[in-house]
Parts: structure tokens; sequence; C-alpha cells
């Protein structure tokens, strides 16, 4: 069966739109109203928004993402998620919404709670970057029945075996880490990641191929396109560009370069 999710990211695809996804903490009191940023991110051009679920230990995560998380857990982020998500639902009915958190916190719920609190919110898809191995089709699997996508994670150093069965098993999008380390703005385009690509492409990946990790600049974006990037995505710029005020500044050029490139 052929999911929601699944299908607009198809449709994009498919039209040669170039996929924005951005990044939005929930919880993080000095982000202000989540449903006004929501809608913010929208307007700006966002394609996806990426809900982020504060955990205690973001692993993956730099230090602006990691400290808005640490603040949403001061005010009881984790236990407010579902009704942020949910809000942001009813103000946005049609928008593409996926969550992201740990493993770690999926866990600790379970797995088939954690679906159906996302199911009841309207969430349409999920990334859950460290889930093991052997957990992943357990998660994709509860995600389903609930009319979810499960969202696969490619690591910066997958190898030809990993990256053959991404392809032929990611659904919705794949997301491609851009960079061997932790989230952050930095500046540059890793060449890896055309690598990574063409190997996606070769083992016969259909579905929108995006770079995230490190990138908060319109020519960094335009790069990853020329590698053979379907879209980006865009979480520790974005969040210290709400905190500063910045946020037009930010998205405005990368909307108009990607439209530009497509």
């Amino acid at each position: 069966m052929e999911l929601r999710f699944d299908i607009r990211m198809r449709e994009m695809l498919q039209n040669g739109r170039k996929i924005l996804i951005c990044y939005l903490p929930l919880g993080d009191p000095a982000l202000g109203d989540r449903v006004e940023r929501a809608k913010q991110l929208i307007e700006l051009g966002a394609d996806v928004l990426e809900l982020g679920i504060p955990y205690r230990d973001p692993v993956l995560d730099g230090r602006v993402v990691a400290d808005s998380m640490h603040r949403a857990l001061e005010q009881g982020g984790v236990d407010h998620a579902s009704r942020d998500i949910a809000d942001i639902r009813s103000a946005l009915p049609h928008a593409n919404l996926q969550a992201m958190t740990y493993w770690e916190h999926i866990e600790e719920i379970g797995v088939t709670s954690f679906a159906d609190r996302l199911a009841r919110a309207g969430a349409d898809a999920a990334l859950s970057p460290n889930t093991p191995v052997t957990q992943a089709p357990a998660l994709r699997d509860a995600l389903e029945e609930n009319g979810l996508v499960s969202l696969d994670f490619v690591p910066y150093e997958s190898n030809e075996d990993e990256l053959a069965r991404y392809a032929q098993e990611a659904k919705g999008y794949a997301f491609l880490q851009a960079v061997n380390g932790k989230t952050g703005a930095a500046h540059g385009a890793s060449e890896h990641v055309g690598d990574t690509i063409a190997t996606l492409k070769r083992h016969g990946a259909s579905i929108p191929l995006c770079a995230g990790f490190g990138i908060s600049r319109h020519e960094d974006a335009a790069r990853y396109i020329e590698m053979g990037a379907d879209g980006i995505i865009i979480g520790s710029a974005v969040v210290s560009a709400m905190l500063e005020g910045g946020l037009s500044g930010l998205l405005d050029p990368v909307r108009k370069t990607l439209d530009r490139i497509a």
C-alpha cells in the first residue's frame, strides 16, 4: 500500500520540484509559538516540516539543536510533542509533517505506542536516524499499519551493500548524511554525497534523495542539487535563524535557488 506521504514525495520528484525540508524543534520556548513558526516555514517555501521531538542525548546533533532540545526538555517537551504536532496539523491540514526523534525515545514508550501517538496527532511520516537495523522492520511495520511512512537515514559512511538495501527499501525520501559528523551549519558541500547518490541510483533508487547536515547557504544547496540530490534538509541553520530573527534571509535565497535549478 502506498501511503500519502510517499505519493506526495514521488509527485514532487516526477514534477521536477526540488524539495526543501526544514527542521522545527518542538517544545523549545526560545522559538516562540510552534504553529506560527510552522506557518512561517511553509510560507517561505518548505515542502516538508521535520518536527523534532526532544531527547536528552541527541548523539547526532551539534550544539544548536542539542541546546534547543535541552530547553524543550526543561519545559516537559516530550510530553507535549503530540499536542504540538496536532496543533500544527490543525492549522496546516495539507502540510507534509514528519516527526524526528531518536530510537531510545521510541524504545522507552514502545514502538506501537509511538506509531499510534503520531497517527493520532496527524503526522505523515517519522525518522529515527539511529534505529538499530534489527529494530527497523518492527518500526516500519508499526508506522505503516498506522498510515505513516518510515523514513530511512543514510549514514555518511554507508557501504555498497547498505546503499543497495536503502535503494530498494526506502520510502518517502532518503535522508543522506552530508557531513561525517554531527549537525551544525557549515560552509562547503561534500563531494562524497555525489558518490552516494550515484550508487543509490545505480541500485535502482526511485524516491527523492535529499542531503542534510551542515547546509546553511544557497550556494551549497545548489551544489548538492548539481550532484544529483532531489532536495535538501536544513536544520541547525533554521534554528539559529529563528533565534536571531533571520529566517527569511536564510530561506528566501535557498528556495529561489532550488526553483531556478528545477
